[in-house]
Parts: C-alpha cells; structure tokens; sequence
C-alpha cells in the first residue's frame, strides 16, 4: 500500500498556465461562454417594476408590466391597472 507522499509524487502536475494545454478553438470557446455570461440581460419581475417606479424611471416600469402581462395572461387585468397608475405619475 502507497502511502499518501507517495501518492501524491506519482500523480501528475498540471501546467502552470492552464491556457498551454487548450487549443485555439477551446479559447475561443471559452471566451465566448464568459462574453454571453456577463451581458446584460433584462430581468423581468414585479420587483423590478417596483425598483424602476422608486427609481423614477415609470417608461422602464411600464415595459416590463407590459412583458409580465403577456408572460402571465391570467394577471393581465392587474398589470393594466399598474400600467394605468404608472401614466398619472
């Protein structure tokens, strides 16, 4: 039986630099998933509905209201009358 030193001296070593053993079409692959992971995407709930309206910014409030109504049909009719308070303001 091995002891655990080794063990650890019979495994091998990794590169320093992990990007030495990727090809080109890994990195790019790379790069691209981490480029898509970090735009900006909109995020649609009432929440954010409601952080627009304390912010000020109604017309962004409004748009996702108009979203989350047609994501959530059987809310329609309160999304409207969020939208219809949102106008007065």
């Amino acid at each position: 039986m091995k002891s655990f030193t080794d063990w650890i001296r019979s495994m091998k070593r990794l590169p320093q630099d992990p990007e030495e053993t990727m090809n080109e079409v890994e990195q790019h692959s790379i790069r691209r998933i981490a480029d898509v992971s970090v735009e900006e995407k909109e995020i649609l709930t009432e929440s954010m509905a409601e952080v627009w309206v304390k912010q000020g910014n109604y017309e962004k409030a409004r748009q996702i209201y108009r979203k989350l109504s047609l994501q959530n049909p059987s809310k329609s009719s309160y999304f409207a009358a969020k939208i219809e308070q949102l106008k007065v303001l």
